[in-house]
């Protein structure tokens, strides 16, 4: 055989067994890059579902405490409500309280108002002798009827006012006038009419000139009840 036919021979065997060894080659490659592709196409798959639960575990938790809440919200609605229903009772209450306390009010307004208000029903005037402020029998008898009134009446109360002429000291005729109204008043007692029942007012002289000087040595007293 000739040289230049084993060489083209040996040619063809090398060029044929090369490209068996690329196609190989190629092949294994190919198989490699497809492993890598489910490789990545599994850990994208792994990494996807472990999300979409930890979405669905983040979801049922925040479901969870909406639920919590709103249980709480409905608490505090009733709690509220309870609230509402106590205030509007005790502002009820308030109210009656604050009427009660007007008409008090109104009730000690005129009382006060009519503290002095006193009618009087009648008048007694008991004579006393010059410079005398012993009560003589005429003017026990006129106080005992005067007695019998406030037995039978206890609304009604006395107002006595002493009096003297115009001879001898202011001071003295006012002391003089003060121990006329202590007879009338201690005799008052004595027959049973309550000391709370009876005022006194020692007023000295009468300056009204018109009364003669005997009429001024008296006790005028009063029959009063009072307004209210």
């Amino acid at each position: 055989m000739r040289p230049l036919s084993c060489a083209l021979i040996l040619a063809v065997v090398l060029i044929v067994a090369w490209g068996c060894v690329s196609k190989t080659w190629v092949e294994q490659e190919l198989d490699r890059r497809d492993a890598r592709i489910d490789q990545s196409l599994s850990s994208a798959q792994g990494s996807s579902g472990a999300q979409t639960q930890q979405a669905q575990r983040d979801a049922n938790l925040a479901q969870q405490r909406l639920t919590v809440v709103d249980q709480r919200v409905r608490v505090l609605e009733t709690r509220t409500s309870e609230l509402e229903e106590r205030a509007q009772g005790a502002s009820a209450r308030a109210d009656g309280a604050t009427t009660r306390a007007d008409g008090v009010d109104a009730r000690l307004t005129r009382l006060w108002a009519n503290r002095n208000a006193r009618s009087v029903v009648n008048i007694l005037q008991v004579e006393f002798g010059f410079d005398q402020s012993a009560l003589d029998d005429a003017g026990k008898s006129m106080l005992f009827v005067l007695v019998q009134d406030l037995r039978d009446s206890p609304e009604l109360s006395l107002d006595l006012e002493g009096y003297t002429d115009s001879k001898g000291s202011h001071q003295y005729n006012v002391r003089l006038s003060q121990r006329r109204i202590d007879a009338v008043r201690r005799y008052l007692i004595e027959q049973g009419v309550e000391r709370h029942r009876i005022k006194a007012s020692a007023r000295g002289p009468l300056g009204d000139a018109a009364v003669p000087e005997e009429r001024k040595r008296r006790v005028d007293v009063k029959l009063v009840v009072s307004a209210d």
